[in-house]
């Protein structure tokens, strides 16, 4: 994989940087759209087939003790036009580094995320992880985090109640430490996450200017690749941005000229956050300037 670079930007490999975002301040399910779905029906699967799977894993420990498993299998997994970065809903959990990485690969390769996931019609899924050069899948079953109320404690639901999000983020709450708990999900970086999604990536810490870090970005999602930008511990500039955060790289915007002048990001939480511009839906537009003067990071791959 190759992806774009510039002298006047530097890169560096996967490193320990860690995001502390905020959370949203209402239930996960709440920001997500709930039309009504059909139950989903399972079929019969041969019992050689199910000693084939990988070992189903117990439900990870959650953070609240009100928060409690409730089925989801009925649901889908993904709706007709899926999977989609609008499916990413952030719930109480500080993971936006996960769920920021996971709507950038939805947005330029859904047909990847559809290979990460795998319905075992029996009311299990396999997201096959990877862990340096070795496959490491990981079983889950559809029971899902849910507040007294039944909305969904972390990730929510997608269109037409769709489940992928929820689903990979309970995965990863198996995988990651193997501490098996939600609580291991809060802070990181995106490099982690593509990394164990088997996807090599790149991060940019530093540009020479802003117009140099706008035509980086420009040139990276030219090339289809999966970009993500992390914000610092404190915001300048008066940007319409969380703090120590993590968004998904939507589009750029160029004058007359074809020069950057701004960039469209998506909040995994679904809502704009801060600054909303009348439709909080989730897309901000930052200057370039907002961004380089706000840079903690901008992860990008070739998905």
């Amino acid at each position: 994989m190759k992806l774009s670079n510039t002298s006047s930007v530097s890169f560096e490999g996967l490193e320990s940087r860690t995001l502390m975002s905020a959370v949203p301040l209402v239930h996960a399910a709440a920001l997500g759209p709930t039309p009504a779905v059909q139950a989903v029906a399972t079929k019969a699967v041969p019992k050689a087939t199910i000693s084939k799977l990988p070992a189903l894993q117990s439900d990870p420990r959650v953070t609240d003790s009100t928060i409690k498993y409730t089925d989801f299998s009925y649901r889908p997994l993904f709706s007709s036009a899926g999977p989609s970065p609008n499916d990413i809903y952030q719930g109480d959990l500080g993971d936006c580094y996960f769920l920021s990485t996971l709507s950038a690969i939805a947005k330029v390769d859904p047909a990847l995320i559809r290979k990460d996931i795998v319905n075992n019609n029996d009311g299990s899924y396999t997201v096959n992880f990877v862990k340096g050069s070795t496959k490491d899948p990981i079983r889950v079953s559809a029971t899902l985090p849910t507040w007294p109320d039944g909305e969904l404690a972390y990730a929510g639901l997608g269109a037409g109640n769709s489940t992928w999000v929820a689903i990979m983020e309970k995965a990863f709450a198996e995988l990651r430490t193997k501490a098996k708990t939600y609580a291991s999900l809060s802070g990181g970086w995106m490099t982690e996450v593509f990394s164990d999604l088997g996807i090599r990536s790149q991060s940019t810490y530093s540009a020479a200017s802003a117009a140099a870090l706008g035509d980086l970005v420009a040139a990276d999602l030219k090339a289809n690749d999966a970009a993500t930008f992390a914000t610092g511990d404190t915001i300048q500039d008066g940007a319409s941005l969380i703090a120590d955060h993590a968004y998904e790289i939507d589009s750029v915007n160029v004058d007359k000229t074809g020069t950057p002048v701004s960039l469209r990001l998506r909040n995994p939480w679904g809502v704009d956050g801060v600054g909303n511009d009348g439709d909080n839906d989730g897309y901000v537009t930052i200057t370039i300037q907002q961004i380089f003067d706000n840079l903690s990071g901008i992860v990008v791959a070739r998905a």
